[in-house]
């Protein structure tokens, strides 16, 4: 196993099931290989990612992302005007992010109360 350092915390690197492999190859059958595969479990509508970008070293600027489970709000915010924008992010939905996205906008999933389990890809 490859441990890998993300935000300045190291973490274990896991072996994929059948079905994250299955997901991965969605993504990348639209817009190529990536470097990564993460995969972030939503519990409940009481679990979050706050705002962030997704620029650590080494990701390059194309970002996919793959939606499993309820549907929740994905939100973006430009860096210096503030503005936000919110997307519906369902089972089965692909958000692809490209070019200076992660540079100028930053992104989270908020909580939402009532939700049931979904995931991040």
């Amino acid at each position: 196993m490859i441990a890998f350092l993300l935000c300045d915390a190291c973490f274990a690197e896991y072996p994929r099931s059948a079905n994250q492999n299955n997901s991965c190859s969605v993504i990348e059958a639209v817009k190529g290989e990536f470097s990564y595969c993460l995969l972030n479990r939503y519990r409940s509508g009481s679990d979050s990612m706050g705002w962030h970008a997704d620029d650590e070293p080494g990701m390059g600027n194309i970002i996919g992302s793959l939606s499993l489970g309820a549907t929740r709000k994905f939100r973006i915010r430009q860096n210096v005007t503030r503005e936000t924008k919110t997307f519906l992010a369902g089972n089965g939905t692909l958000i692809i992010m490209a070019g200076t996205m992660q540079q100028f906008w930053h992104m989270k999933f908020r909580r939402q109360n009532g939700l049931s389990a979904s995931e991040s890809i």
